[in-house]
């Protein structure tokens, strides 16, 4: 994420970063869906810039090998609790 363009006085994109812990739950379903969220969102945003990503976009590339690697996990845990 650029800070560079980041508007620390206006409250409207402070509340961006404020996380609501009301809505957690500690599951692989609820950890899986916080990142397939913001897989699509920073997807979404790169294709509405209408650019592509380059070398410096590696690092996100973590978000969709987790998501995958979550995903698994859900689907094992699932898959446990079927065959009990």
């Amino acid at each position: 994420m650029r800070f560079k363009n980041f508007d620390f006085e206006n409250d409207e994109a402070i509340k961006l970063f404020v996380l609501d812990n009301n809505n957690f739950s500690a599951t692989w379903e609820y950890y899986y869906n916080s990142y397939a969220y913001a897989l699509e969102k920073i997807i979404d945003k790169g294709l509405k810039g209408n650019y592509e990503f380059n070398c410096r976009a590696r690092s996100l590339l973590f978000i969709p090998r987790k998501n995958f690697e979550l995903c698994l996990k859900l689907n094992l845990n699932s898959q446990k609790k079927k065959s009990r």
